[in-house]
């Protein structure tokens, strides 16, 4: 339970996947499974500006080098928030 906040400046407008993880997560970057790749992980891609979970789909904004990305998850209201 609990609210859980976190920023990053972004280094580069690349590809990433930056979020949420469970527990159950498990990632590999060798077979490109990273965050929001299955139902245990949320993420958010601003290179090819997409929402992961579990599939993919088209959300957000684009993001580019020298931008913060705040992540924030209620735990309590089951609800995730990007800033950028």
């Amino acid at each position: 339970s609990g609210k859980w906040y976190y920023e990053i400046v972004l280094e580069s407008d690349g590809l990433g996947q930056l979020g949420w993880a469970d527990m159950e997560f498990v990632g590999d970057s060798g077979y490109g499974r990273g965050c929001g790749d299955d139902k245990h992980s949320w993420g958010f891609d601003g290179m090819r500006v997409l929402w992961w979970h579990n599939g993919q789909q088209g959300w957000g904004k684009k993001w580019r080098d020298g931008d913060i990305l705040g992540c924030a998850v209620d735990l309590d209201e089951r609800t995730i928030s990007w800033s950028l």
